[in-house]
């Protein structure tokens, strides 16, 4: 057993959780009448928010199972409380909703989409708002254990094999340490990276992420090679990011 397998169970765990999540927010879609978006939209949020809560915490519980999996692995004894679990915000679950939801349909109305392929695309989009909260559950409740933990020093991102360059990007830097914390995790929509735990300083080894920082330290500029710090991300940097992931993945082919 490695943490490497145990985070791909997990991962598959969330995944599960995320897929029934949407199959049911399927089922509640129609709550959102066309004639009436706005109207409308206050019982189809509420609904939502119900369905988020809910998925949400089942991967919370996921999350701590599998940090502890990780903690015994890493021969940790000492005894440790999971942290609360962190509920959605109320005020930017809402917004999200809103702007995937009836702003992305009145948008594509007006840009001359026909109803049909208007609502389908507003479908994606609320679709993956609601992943990217059902799935911060276990990601907030990671690192909240991470926060709460004397033993933890860190969590660090796991990529997955068709993340984007952003996330790779992102799990290029490794472990982030509670001495170097700035920032909570980043997650897009449709986002399906995790967080995972460590309690030593050595670099932890997940082959996505070491392969993403070997692309991301060799990464060049016309030719000339360059460097910048963790805090400090350009656009110029992301884009050259990008084309060094594309020459990888054609060269692995």
């Amino acid at each position: 057993m490695t943490v490497a397998s145990l985070a791909s169970g997990y991962h598959d765990q969330a995944m599960g959780i995320r897929a029934a999540a949407i199959k049911d927010f399927a089922g509640l879609w129609s709550l959102l009448d066309v004639k009436d978006l706005d109207g409308s939209f206050t019982s189809y949020a509420t609904a939502i928010q119900y369905l988020i809560e809910s998925h949400s915490r089942r991967v919370a519980q996921s999350a701590n199972q599998f940090y502890q999996e990780v903690r015994s692995l890493e021969g940790v004894s000492e005894s440790w409380t999971p942290a609360f679990f962190e509920q959605t915000v109320a005020n930017a679950m809402l917004e999200s909703l809103y702007f995937t939801g009836p702003v992305q349909v009145k948008k594509a109305l007006k840009a001359g989409l026909s109803l049909e392929r208007a609502l389908a695309n507003a479908f994606v989009a609320s679709a993956g708002s609601i992943s990217r909260q059902i799935l911060n559950g276990g990601r907030n409740q990671i690192i909240n254990n991470v926060t709460n933990d004397k033993q933890a020093v860190g969590w660090y991102r796991i990529a997955h094999g068709n993340s984007c360059a952003f996330c790779l990007m992102l799990a290029s830097r490794g472990a982030v340490y509670k001495t170097e914390w700035s920032a909570d995790f980043q997650a897009h929509d449709h986002c399906a990276c995790d967080a995972a735990p460590v309690f030593s300083y050595k670099e932890p080894d997940h082959h996505i992420g070491a392969k993403a920082r070997e692309l991301w330290k060799n990464k060049t500029y016309d030719g000339e090679r360059k460097t910048t710090s963790k805090n400090d991300i350009s656009n110029r940097e992301l884009n050259a990011f990008r084309r060094a992931l594309y020459a990888y993945n054609n060269e692995s082919r």
